[in-house]
């Protein structure tokens, strides 16, 4: 679900009608009428009205939530402008060891072999420049125009029908291929996805599924079912080694019932995550928007871990990404958050990536940049890893959201701050019976003040004091 570039005719960023962050600041000393929840179960409002420039943190690491699956983003198109770019190296340990990435989103081009190669390429260098591999999650967009109704991977469509009977068996032949075919390249997803946003159609790769047989009244054309689809890509891929987990639906967002429709109809013992994006059921400008359809979505299966497997707000802004990952985690409580893209041509993505095959056009001296909400992913990324849990952490005002993460071994915390409001503030960090030895705190100034960006400040001061600017964002690093 993305904006297509006519000069390239693959998806560019998407656009919104996105106001000036500032036009929330009347209302963010009150949440924006939100909360700053502190889990899944617990999600109500915490603190109390904005009032002043002081604020008290506390974490408490025996009141456990989500095992994270990880922070991370996608390479999903113009990942040949990254693979074939003369600064790779550069930008590799950007994205992939200094961003601190669990988890890759990946697209199955099984059927585009010259796309195919590019991702192949980009896991393998994921894999060096971090020392291990990443977790992967790999999403089709469309399966091979053979089984589209259309007979075009693009331009929507549905799968193809034989004697009125949808080509499931032929759509989960096809996905068990294209992982075995990965496998012998080195390439094994941890996660599949049988669609990205099957509730959405446009012009680049998409394919319609419904959450089951029937007449998609908002395109007007039968379509599959999501729920027979994934069914026949379960029954596939079991005899594949090892078995990857199937999540889903991975649509479009949370807004309306559609996420309750889909699910209703999937089988609980054909996936193990819940999946969505967040193109719908809030606004970008103001992230506590999304609280109520976040906490519905949290409810839905409880007894499965929830990923938010795409988006990114458009145009992109750094104080928006955090606070929607913040709320994410503590509202929703996702267990992967993936954002929407890691590279991608100028000026979208993390870090944009110019155009490799042309360097006369470029508009900076290493043909790539990195954006600001690169340092708002990073905030969460990079001292959150795979297999960490999050703890409670509440704060004395709406104004300070907070969210906190605990190591297996239980040896280091780590706490992510952020101040929704227009002044400085003082906050104070209270972490109960845990008590740390050494503390470091990396700072990232508003998007209007350059000043800091993941700065290193060194450790708390007495006290457990740290400022946090206007629209600032802070990671703490607590180690016993």
């Amino acid at each position: 679900m993305t904006s297509i570039s006519k000069a390239t005719g693959v998806p560019a960023a998407r656009t919104f009608a996105f106001a000036s962050l500032l036009s929330c600041l009347g209302t963010l000393a009150s949440g924006c009428g939100g909360s700053n929840g502190v889990g899944r179960d617990t999600a109500g409002t915490v603190g109390t009205p904005d009032a002043g420039d002081l604020a008290t943190v506390t974490v408490d690491i025996t009141s456990r939530f989500q095992t994270m699956e990880g922070f991370g983003g996608a390479l999903a198109f113009y990942v040949n402008y990254l693979t074939d770019h003369p600064n790779r190296a550069e930008i590799y340990d950007l994205v992939f060891r200094d961003l601190g990435l669990d988890i890759l989103r990946i697209g199955n081009w099984y059927q585009d072999r010259v796309v195919e190669k590019a991702a192949v390429a980009a896991v393998a260098a994921a894999t060096a420049s971090l020392g291990h591999p990443p977790r992967l999650l790999m999403s089709s967009w469309s399966p091979p125009a053979s089984l589209k109704s259309n007979g075009d991977t693009k331009n929507g469509g549905t799968l193809t029908q034989t004697d009125g009977v949808y080509a499931y068996d032929e759509f989960g032949q096809w996905w068990a291929d294209a992982l075995q075919a990965y496998a012998a390249l080195g390439v094994r997803p941890d996660f599949i996805s049988i669609q990205n946003e099957p509730d959405f159609t446009a012009l680049w790769s998409t394919c319609l599924f419904g959450p089951t047989e029937g007449i998609d009244a908002a395109h007007g054309i039968g379509v599959a079912g999501y729920d027979q689809a994934l069914d026949a890509v379960y029954s596939h891929v079991q005899a594949l080694a090892p078995v990857p987990l199937l999540l889903g639906p991975e649509i479009s967002g949370i807004g309306g019932k559609k996420l309750q429709n889909y699910l209703g109809r999937m089988n609980p013992d054909h996936f193990a995550v819940v999946a969505h994006h967040l193109y719908n059921g809030g606004m970008p400008t103001a992230p506590e928007t999304y609280n109520v359809a976040m906490r519905i979505a949290a409810g839905l299966a409880p007894d499965k871990p929830l990923f938010m497997t795409e988006f990114a707000p458009m145009p992109q802004d750094m104080f928006a990404t955090a606070w929607l990952m913040n709320n994410a985690v503590t509202v929703e409580g996702v267990s992967a958050y993936i954002y929407w893209d890691l590279t991608w041509d100028a000026p979208g993505g993390l870090v944009t990536t110019e155009n490799p095959y042309d360097r006369s056009s470029w508009k900076t001296d290493k043909g790539y940049a990195v954006r600001d909400p690169y340092y708002a992913v990073k905030h969460f990324a990079r001292w959150v890893d795979y297999g960490w849990t999050r703890v409670a952490a509440t704060a004395s005002t709406t104004a300070v959201k907070v969210s906190a993460f605990v190591s297996p071994d239980g040896s280091q915390t780590t706490v992510v701050l952020l101040n929704a409001g227009a002044t400085a503030r003082d906050v104070t960090l209270t972490t109960g019976d845990w008590t740390y030895a050494k503390s470091d705190v990396f700072r990232t100034s508003s998007s209007a003040d350059l000043t800091e960006r993941t700065a290193e400040l060194g450790p708390l001061a007495v006290g457990g004091v740290i400022t946090l600017p206007p629209l600032g964002i802070a990671t703490i690093t607590l180690t016993e």
